[in-house]
């Protein structure tokens, strides 16, 4: 079977959201070293018109700050240490990264973003590892890819529209059944992927799938 993403990807172009960073994981940056800003992020969209912050918040609803420590160089007259956006940055100095390498996210104010001359030293707090970057995928993959308690993701059409929802195996089951969306509030099932996530080595699967109908 071809690999998922391209698989879905198929039956979903065009579409307006892409994504750069096509995979997402916790790590402990205690053991990188200095990061610094990654030139050339900017462009990265947002995902179903959530920004790199909310994606972040996704994984850690608590970060409220900058991850910028006092012993970093500070920025005067600016909102540091508020958490304005999701900021990436590579353990290189050059601050490049290429096509399908590894960077991370984090915490930053604008300030501590939007310049090259900062050295980010002293993590002691989780951060997100982005890989894939600027490789494009489109945003219903990532979503339904994307960690989660629910043990399912379907990828369905309604018309012109695509949607992705998570769901329970007993509502997989149901829709599964009864060829109906009801349970999401919507009516019968279309074309359609439901993918079953497997969390032992963070990947999914596909579970059942039509995109013919």
């Amino acid at each position: 079977m071809e690999d998922i993403e391209e698989l879905i990807k198929q039956f979903l172009f065009p579409v307006e959201e892409v994504v750069y960073s096509t995979g997402v994981e916790k790590v402990d940056p205690s053991s990188l070293g200095s990061l610094f800003n990654v030139i050339g992020s900017s462009d990265d969209p947002k995902i179903n018109g959530k920004s790199w912050k909310q994606l972040f918040l996704k994984y850690f609803p608590d970060a409220d700050e900058c991850y910028v420590k006092e012993s970093d160089p500070l920025v005067s007259g600016t909102t540091h240490p508020e958490f304005t956006l999701g900021g990436h940055v590579c353990t290189g100095s050059s601050r490049e990264i290429g096509p399908t390498e590894v960077c991370y996210l984090m915490p930053l104010c604008s300030a501590h973003n939007n310049s090259n001359k900062y050295e980010f030293t002293s993590y002691d707090i989780p951060i997100l590892e982005l890989k894939g970057y600027m490789t494009d995928e489109p945003a219903f993959t990532f979503i339904a890819r994307m960690e989660n308690a629910l043990p399912f993701s379907i990828v369905f059409a309604q018309g012109m529209e695509w949607y992705h929802k998570n769901i329970s195996e007993e509502v997989m089951s149901k829709i599964l059944e009864t060829n109906q969306l009801e349970a999401l509030g919507f009516g019968e099932l279309e074309r359609y992927a439901i993918l079953r996530r497997d969390n032992s080595y963070n990947g999914i699967s596909i579970y059942s799938e039509n995109f013919y109908q």
